[in-house]
């Protein structure tokens, strides 16, 4: 079986012998490619941020979160389903492993199978169990808290290499928690009675005020230590086969 994000050579007995990434690369020729020391002097490393990406800004900036540390990192998206299935596909692609906690299993299940081809990479498990998970650099991991609840923290202790993402559908005190302990929130547009719940939290000036109650439905607002941010997600063609137009308020879409 193959996934979205990863392509598999799973053996007779189930264990996956080779994987590769699918349409981001050429074959290599090698030896076909030849540089002088003069051209190879004059390459550089591209000055594009890293992380999970997020959107483009209204300069066509790439607009990305650095989620993974080596001390623990915790986000916030008041939002839908919709958009919080772009991010955990996003955060896969990053190598990440996930850990979905959820009221709503029917959203998540088969999602793994379907980005990766295997059910390993994301693991679905009600709202209150425990989380604990092994992470390295190389393999980090995504815990995901889907479900509005007046604490924000999950249960079990965030390593390094580790974050949680904390999906709350609207904005009010049961948000709280999560929004004052996340480094990054995320929010699609706002209803006018959450943005003004929010203005103490996000630091929402005037301006900002008006603007997320009028973000489009493919745009998110993120909020961190300087001035508020106005992104375009710029869904795929592949994210929007599986989840959809962008939208705020859903009702969960079958994995396939």
């Amino acid at each position: 079986p193959t996934g979205t994000v990863y392509s598999a050579t799973v053996e007779p007995n189930g264990r996956r012998r080779r994987a590769r990434w699918l349409g981001l690369l050429p074959r290599l020729a090698v030896g076909a490619h030849v540089a002088s020391g003069a051209a190879l002097r004059r390459l550089r490393p591209p000055g594009t941020a890293s992380g999970l990406v997020i959107g483009f800004d209204k300069d066509d900036t790439v607009a990305t979160a650095r989620l993974f540390q080596p001390e623990p990192t915790r986000m916030a998206l008041v939002g839908g389903l919709w958009a919080a299935r772009v991010l955990v596909f996003r955060t896969l692609a990053l190598g990440a492993s996930v850990t979905v906690l959820t009221g709503r299993p029917e959203a998540w299940t088969g999602f793994g199978r379907w980005a990766t081809g295997s059910d390993e990479r994301v693991v679905v498990r009600p709202l209150d169990a425990p989380f604990g998970a092994p992470s390295s650099p190389h393999a980090p991991v995504l815990v995901v808290r889907d479900g509005n609840a007046l604490t924000g923290t999950v249960r079990g202790t965030l390593g390094p290499w580790q974050a949680q993402l904390s999906v709350v559908e609207q904005l009010t005190a049961y948000a709280f928690p999560a929004i004052r302990e996340a480094s990054l929130v995320a929010v699609q547009r706002l209803e006018p009675e959450e943005a003004t719940a929010g203005t103490p939290l996000l630091g929402l000036s005037r301006e900002s005020h008006a603007l997320v109650r009028n973000l489009q439905n493919d745009m998110l607002a993120l909020f961190d230590e300087g001035d508020p941010r106005y992104v375009w997600t710029q869904p795929t063609r592949i994210e929007r086969a599986q989840f959809g137009p962008p939208r705020r308020y859903d009702a969960p879409v079958p994995a396939r």
